[in-house]
């Protein structure tokens, strides 16, 4: 289920806000952005030189508005967007698995209801 809750997002960037119609930049667009200055007192790193550089951004896997927009760190259109499109595929995924059981169910039912094949008689 794992693939099959992926290929949404594929889905979703590929179509809505690839430059291109390509994969490319797929990665980078599922990452959002962290000011590390925006840490809560208290909750910032112990050592900010620890990777031997400061670090001003972090990127993170989420659909959020970046920190220099309008609404930082707000869920983003993008989030609803993959959202509706996972939901609509669990919907038909679900309803196609189904399909073949109600067929099948549909024809026991019809030939219980066909009284030469109740008892065996051809």
């Amino acid at each position: 289920m794992t693939y099959s809750l992926y290929s949404p997002q594929c889905m979703v960037y590929q179509y809505m806000y690839s430059p291109d119609g390509s994969m490319h930049g797929f990665v980078n667009n599922t990452l959002s952005y962290f000011n590390v200055s925006h840490f809560q007192q208290g909750k910032e790193p112990m050592d900010p030189q620890y990777l031997g550089y400061p670090v001003e951004m972090c990127r993170y896997k989420d659909y959020r508005e970046p920190p220099w927009s309008d609404t930082p760190y707000e869920i983003s259109k993008e989030f609803w967007a993959v959202l509706a499109v996972r939901l609509a595929f669990v919907i038909v995924f679900q309803n196609r698995l189904s399909e073949p059981s109600f067929v099948r169910s549909l024809n026991v039912s019809r030939a219980s209801l066909d009284p030469s094949k109740r008892n065996g008689v051809t």
